[in-house]
């Protein structure tokens, strides 16, 4: 079984940055006469889903406490081309202004040029390996520039149109981009796994609030039986396959009364005294191609600091999305 790449996959958005590698050997051996399943990224040339789903934030400290929940509305696409394949993410939906159901960007006037162009296309290899964003720069200046015209023109939106963001960095999209792919295919691309079957796994994943050192995250990977394919019916041709990794305590030891790289330059320096990192990834995928059904994640991230007047401050982090997919080829 080939070794995961590295990708920035696994939680805290501004912690954690790459994973690899993954090599399972089974916990419990299944039956000799068991189905042996091959995992493999084979989207046809214009397979497209709508997407709908929820995604929950909330961030916590001892000073504040805030929740966050985002309605997601959009389509994927894929355009094969010789070896690499792009994905498109398009048809964006908003919440409107005043609430209620969200607007689709491109049956507003006007908006017609930014919902074309929102989010970044990226391409992948043959094998559902992310391997870059090539026209990035190019993308969100794009994207920029329709939004400071939106902006400057000082008219206001239509009547029911949604709230537009500002501005988008490079930065957001090559970060985010190979951390939604990640859990969608490259994490399971290339493997073989058994219905029923439990395999361990190792990630490492590396922390820039620490200079960049690793951390060993600890996993376990279940397979299911053939399962029906949610909202399809059907005789069962999907599988679910369910991963939860942890932190390696031993692994987080070296770490402990660490300096922390944060706070502005002169300020006190502040410690690290605990970690704590978790995910639970749930998706149900046809496994002879991978094209999704549904995608659930759940991460959790507490970071302890012992402050200067040693006073201990605990950051906690938890993000939710509920992802389903409503194929329309």
């Amino acid at each position: 079984m080939p070794l995961l790449r590295c990708a920035p996959c696994l939680l805290l958005l501004p912690l954690l940055g790459c994973a690899g590698p993954y090599a399972p050997p089974p916990v419990a051996a299944p039956a000799p006469s068991a189905e042996r399943l091959a995992l493999r990224f084979d989207w046809p040339d214009g397979f497209a889903a709508r997407v709908r789903g929820t995604e929950t934030t909330q961030i916590g400290s001892p000073e504040a406490q805030e929740t966050q929940r985002s309605d997601l509305h959009y389509r994927i696409r894929v355009e094969r081309g010789a070896g690499n394949a792009r994905i498109r993410y398009e048809d964006f939906a908003f919440p409107a202004r005043a609430g209620g159901t969200p607007v689709r960007l491109a049956a507003v006037p006007g908006l017609e040029a930014l919902a074309a162009a929102l989010r970044p296309s990226f391409e992948v290899d043959a094998d559902g390996h992310f391997s870059g964003m090539p026209e990035l720069e190019g993308d969100v200046e794009a994207i920029n520039r329709e939004l400071s015209r939106l902006t400057a023109r000082g008219e206001p939106l239509p009547e029911g149109a949604p709230e537009l963001p500002t501005r988008f960095s490079a930065e957001l999209f090559r970060r985010h981009a190979p951390a939604e792919w990640f859990p969608l295919v490259e994490m399971w691309a290339g493997r073989e796994v058994e219905p029923g079957g439990r395999y361990t796994l190792e990630l490492v994943t590396r922390m820039p609030l620490l200079d960049g050192a690793p951390i060993r995250m600890k996993g376990e990977l279940r397979v299911s039986g053939r399962v029906a394919c949610e909202g399809e019916g059907g005789a069962p041709r999907c599988v679910e396959l369910v991963l939860e990794t942890r932190e390696d305590p031993l692994d987080l030891l070296p770490l402990l009364g660490r300096t922390a790289a944060q706070g502005p330059a002169g300020a006190p320096p502040v410690t690290v005294a605990a970690i704590e990192l978790r995910e639970t990834v749930r998706l149900v995928t046809e496994p002879e191609t991978l094209r999704p059904l549904r995608l659930e994640t759940q991460r959790r991230a507490r970071l302890s600091l012992r402050l200067p007047d040693g006073r201990l401050r605990t950051d906690a982090l938890d993000r939710g999305t509920d992802l389903v997919f409503h194929r329309e080829s």
